[in-house]
């Protein structure tokens, strides 16, 4: 019998797995970049001048370009999720008529 985990040349579980570190790197440098902002907001507070001003409102601009980024990672990650979601299926509906037909064969015999 045909491993039902492999479909068209790819793992289902792999791809799984891949977008789930996809999707949790993705988290993380959000997460590390938030914090790297606030960190430099605390600081303007104690030294502020026309250069940290100037650095933070270069960083987010940085940091818009990384949310943008963001969101194509994680329709990307969802587009792979639904991939294998859509394999998974497949392979159920697959068996499902599969045992269907063995069962009318072994009635009818």
């Amino acid at each position: 019998m045909a491993d039902l985990t492999y479909t068209q040349g790819i793992q289902i579980e792999e791809a799984n797995s891949v977008a789930q570190q996809m999707q949790g790197t993705n988290n993380d440098l959000d997460n590390k970049l938030n914090e790297i902002l606030q960190i430099m907001e605390r600081m303007n507070v104690k030294w502020s001048s026309p250069a940290s001003e100037e650095t933070i409102a270069q960083f987010k601009t940085l940091k818009g370009s990384f949310d943008q980024y963001k969101e194509k990672i994680n329709r990307y990650v969802s587009f792979i999720q639904k991939q294998v979601t859509d394999a998974y299926n497949a392979g159920e509906k697959s068996i499902q008529v599969n045992l269907q037909n063995v069962k009318q064969d072994v009635t009818v015999n």
